[in-house]
Parts: structure tokens; C-alpha cells; sequence
């Protein structure tokens, strides 16, 4: 069987037996006897290499979409991140200011019992303090928010107790050595 074979692929080289089909050329072999049916791909009009070209960009263009990927989640990791020392940074700020706006209201209620202060000066310290007291409940709510997405991403439970610090800078230009 395999002379036979080989002497039908002869002779269909011989005789230039060929067939276009899809863009490329085939030689076609018959060998009578056994009714086979052989095809080669002699030709293919660069379809092959322009498959693999593609595959190529393909998985160059998946790398490229999961480096964009992971650089969005980078950011909105660190959006997260600097929302919560914002959010402790302002809730510092307003604790000091609550502080002393009670103390001046101490001392607006004493000037307001001895006839030294209006009711309305007292109304309008009255006025700031429930004004920080409530930035404060919204400073609180928005660290709570940032922390439950922080946490989301880096699989951690962030409670309004965890402490975060400043994180060191990136660059850091070089010291002279004295």
C-alpha cells in the first residue's frame, strides 16, 4: 500500500495535479486502488503566518488588558487608601475645633448669665458646634466607606479603629554625604 501511495503522490506531482480551495493551493493525490484521498498544502497565501500574527496581538493585547487592569485597581486601592487619612486628618481638625467651641461656649454662657453677652451670640456658637458635630458624623461615615472598600480590595476588615500612617515617598533625593 505504501508504494502504491507513493507512486500516486509521484504522479500527481508529476502531472501538477493541484486545486485551489479557501486561498491556498493543495496537491491532490488518489490512489484508485485504496480510494485515499491525500492533500497537502503547498500553498497558502500566507494565511498560516497571518493566523499566528494574530494570535500573536491576541495575547499581547490580554497582557496589555490586565496591565490596565491591574493599574486601575492600583489607583482605586489608593484612592481608597489617602480617603481614609483624609477623612482622619479632618476628623482630627474638627475634634480640635469642637473642643474649642465648647470652651467659648462655656464662657459665652457665663457672659450671657452676667448680663455681658446677647442669647443670640450664644445661639450662633450654639449654631457651629452642631455644624461640626455633624461634619464629624459625615467625616466618620466617609472613612467607614472608604474602609469597607479598601477592605474589599485587599481582603482585609477595616474598622473605624485600625490606623493608618503616611506612606514613605517614592523618590528621595540624594543627600550629599558631609
Amino acid at each position: 500500500r505504501k508504494l502504491q501511495l507513493t507512486r500516486g503522490i509521484v504522479a500527481a506531482v508529476a502531472d501538477h495535479a493541484a486545486a485551489f480551495q479557501n486561498g491556498s493551493y493543495f496537491f491532490i493525490v488518489s490512489d484508485g486502488f485504496f480510494g485515499e484521498r491525500i492533500e497537502q498544502v503547498v500553498f497558502d497565501g500566507g494565511a498560516v503566518a497571518a493566523q499566528k500574527d494574530i494570535a500573536e496581538l491576541e495575547k499581547e493585547l490580554a497582557v496589555q488588558n490586565v496591565a490596565i487592569s491591574i493599574y486601575g485597581l492600583h489607583e482605586k486601592i489608593n484612592d481608597a487608601y489617602f480617603a481614609i487619612l483624609l477623612a482622619d486628618a479632618k476628623k482630627s481638625s474638627l475634634e480640635l475645633l469642637k473642643e474649642e467651641l465648647l470652651a467659648k461656649l462655656d464662657i459665652l454662657e457665663s457672659q450671657v448669665r452676667n448680663g455681658l453677652a446677647t442669647e443670640s451670640n450664644l445661639d450662633i456658637l450654639k449654631a457651629e458646634l452642631l455644624k461640626a458635630e455633624q461634619e464629624l458624623a459625615e467625616t466618620a461615615a466617609d472613612r467607614e466607606a472608604a474602609g469597607e472598600v479598601l477592605g474589599e480590595y485587599v481582603g482585609l476588615r477595616i474598622t473605624k479603629y485600625t490606623t493608618f500612617g503616611l506612606p514613605k515617598p517614592a523618590y528621595q533625593p540624594n543627600k550629599k554625604s558631609e
